[in-house]
């Protein structure tokens, strides 16, 4: 009963929670562009065409905004994704490396859209964006925000972002056979 699992994407309900509670709290409103929080977002480009060296991009015909992060049609896509030469560029850019959430988003924003904002539905990093929106908006790094207005409050004391040393022999390990079933 006290074994720590990992939830995996399963963060992203923080994240959306979060997000909601400060449209809730009347600091963010869903249809406000990023770039109010994220200066970042100014000016992506959307990919048309080409390829992962010679990309055909156009310039962004509406904002990003909040509400086109909490349904994944930012345009932002993942880089394990392998329907377009984009996901290449997001691979290259290594944005899981990034020591910060500021890194993080100084190294997406760089990088083109699948689609115009508000067009189609890309599973996405949409959700961490969003976190760096709630961070930004909030004062308080993320992690913080989720525990002192998510987690705390509802008891879930066990649930972070990362496992302290202190509690990793309580963390349940995966199980992997060698043929793969």
């Amino acid at each position: 009963p006290d074994t720590i699992v990992r939830i995996y994407s399963m963060s992203k309900v923080f994240t959306c929670v979060a997000a909601l509670q400060l449209v809730d709290d009347g600091v963010v409103k869903l249809d406000d562009p990023i770039t109010k929080w994220l200066p970042e977002f100014a000016s992506p480009l959307v990919f048309t065409g080409g390829t992962v060296d010679a990309p055909v991009l156009e310039p962004l015909a509406r904002p990003i905004t909040v509400k086109n992060l909490l349904n994944h049609t930012a345009g932002l896509t993942y880089d394990f994704v392998h329907e377009s030469p984009v996901q290449e560029l997001y691979r290259r850019q290594d944005l899981w490396a990034a020591s910060s959430m500021s890194e993080f988003v100084q190294k997406a924003a760089t990088l083109p859209l699948l689609s115009q904002p508000g067009e189609a539905f890309h599973y996405s990093i949409a959700d961490d964006v969003l976190g760096a929106v709630v961070e930004r908006c909030a004062g308080v790094p993320f992690a913080q925000y989720v525990k002192e207005r998510i987690t705390a409050p509802l008891g879930m004391v066990d649930t972070d972002f990362d496992v302290p040393e202190a509690q990793r022999a309580r963390l349940a390990t995966l199980a992997t056979t060698v043929d793969g079933k």
